[in-house]
C-alpha cells in the first residue's frame, strides 16, 4: 500500500482513503464480520450492490471461503507490480475470485445462473492491491476504448469468461502505459483519467442519440 492511505489526492479523494486505510489496516479473510463490512463499503461507494443482491453475509463467507484460500492468492502476489510480465498471474486471481463469487451465489439461489462479477471483484482487490489491480467498470472501459481509438488488444484465451474481459482491459491499459500516456500515473490515476473519458464518451453518445 503507498500512498493511498496517506494523501487525499494520491486515493482519489477522502472517501477513498479510508477504503484503502481500511483494507491496508484488515487486509486478512478470516472474521467475516470484518470482511462483510469491506464488500459492503466498497460496493456502496461505487455502486455495485444492486449486481450482488443483499446478502452481503454470502458474499463474506465466499470471501473467506478456505477453499478460495483468497489471503494465500494475495500473497503470492507480493512484491510484484501491474506489468505484462505479471498480467497472467494477475488475471488468474481476478477470475478464480470471480468465479467462485459466482458459483457460490448461484448455489445460495437454488443454482440459478449468476453472471461475472468482474467490476465487483476488481474493485474489491484493487483496494488491497492498488500497485495490482486496475478497476474495472463500464465508464472505464469506455474511457479505455476511446484512448486506444478501438485497438483493443488480443487475450491469451479468447472466450474465457470472466477472465477475458478483465485482461483485455488490463491489457488496453498497458498498451497505453507504453506509449507514454500514462507515465508514471498510479492506477489509481489511470482509473480516474479513464472515468472522466468514460464520462465524456457516454454524454457523446447520449447527445447524439437525443
Amino acid at each position: 500500500m503507498g500512498n493511498e492511505t496517506k494523501c487525499n489526492d494520491a486515493a482519489g479523494g477522502y472517501g477513498n482513503k479510508i477504503l484503502y486505510i481500511m483494507c491496508a489496516q484488515e487486509p486478512s479473510h478470516t472474521d467475516k464480520n470484518i470482511v462483510h463490512s469491506k464488500a459492503r463499503m466498497i460496493a456502496k461507494v461505487y455502486e455495485v450492490s444492486r449486481n450482488l443482491g443483499k446478502d452481503w453475509d454470502l458474499v463474506a463467507k465466499a470471501l473467506c471461503n478456505k477453499k478460495l484460500a483468497l489471503d494465500r492468492l494475495l500473497a503470492g502476489l507480493d512484491g510484484l507490480s501491474f506489468s505484462r510480465a505479471n498480467l497472467a498471474q494477475i488475471v488468474e486471481v481476478h477470475g478464480k475470485l470471480d468465479q467462485h463469487l459466482c458459483k457460490q451465489l448461484a448455489e445460495a439461489g437454488g443454482h440459478r445462473k449468476v453472471h461475472s462479477r468482474a467490476s465487483f471483484v476488481s474493485k474489491y482487490l484493487h483496494f488491497h492491491r492498488p500497485d495490482i489491480f486496475p478497476i474495472l467498470d463500464s465508464l472505464a472501459e469506455l474511457g479505455v476504448k476511446a484512448k486506444i481509438e478501438g485497438r483493443l488488444p488480443k487475450v491469451t484465451n479468447p472466450g474465457n469468461s470472466p477472465s477475458e474481459r478483465y485482461e483485455r482491459f488490463c491489457l488496453a491499459i498497458l498498451l497505453l502505459q507504453s506509449s507514454g500516456k500514462f507515465e508514471n500515473k498510479s492506477l489509481r490515476q489511470i482509473d480516474d483519467k479513464l472515468v472522466k473519458k468514460g464520462q465524456k464518451e457516454r454524454e457523446k453518445k447520449q447527445h447524439t442519440a437525443s
